[in-house]
């Protein structure tokens, strides 16, 4: 993000984020991965599905309840974000 300060000066931030390579087997940019005492719930683009995701799964390992959130940055490189729930 930038913002301009006065004439020419800029302010400029950067966060990191995590990025891992996802061979999607489906078209979707948005996929979230829940998992707590209800099971394992998946979702791409809002719409459930069974399509299961390792890679993501793994990411969160550790935990005994979690979520992953994964956004297609462009082809098969991926952010993504876990949270312990």
């Amino acid at each position: 993000m930038a913002v301009r300060r006065a004439g020419t000066a800029w302010s400029v931030g950067a966060r990191s984020i995590g990025v891992v390579e996802l061979a999607a087997p489906s078209a979707g940019d948005e996929i979230e991965v829940v998992w707590d005492e209800s099971g394992r719930r998946v979702e791409v683009d809002g719409e459930p599905t069974l399509v299961s995701f390792p890679e993501l799964e793994r990411l969160a390992a550790g935990f005994d309840a979690w979520v992953v959130w994964a956004r297609r940055l462009r082809g098969t490189a991926w952010e993504v974000e876990v949270r312990p729930l």
